[in-house]
């Protein structure tokens, strides 16, 4: 599990994702490119879901703080176990 996070505030953010990666490596990451190097060491890219569970957030998700309230708790939450196709919808 890998949590990577380059998120300035904007009014429109980069989409929030789960990247599955070929060695069955996740990465937790904003849609931006601060981690397309990683997932091509990890052999490329299996699958990829957009972070659309808010079951799976901070239960008070602040549109300003997405790397404490958005993806650190997702990515906690497939470190505890949760299935990957849990996160969210499937994107291309």
């Amino acid at each position: 599990m890998h949590l990577a996070l380059v998120d300035p505030y904007r009014s429109a953010s980069a989409r929030a994702v789960a990247v599955r990666c070929r060695d069955g490596s996740t990465i937790v990451c904003p849609d931006n490119g601060v981690s397309s190097l990683a997932w091509a060491v990890l052999g490329g890219v299996a699958a990829v879901r957009e972070l659309t569970n808010t079951e799976l957030w901070h239960p008070n998700a602040a549109r300003s703080f997405r790397g404490r309230d958005v993806f650190a708790p997702v990515a906690a939450h497939l470190s505890a176990g949760a299935a990957f196709e849990r996160v969210g919808v499937e994107v291309d």
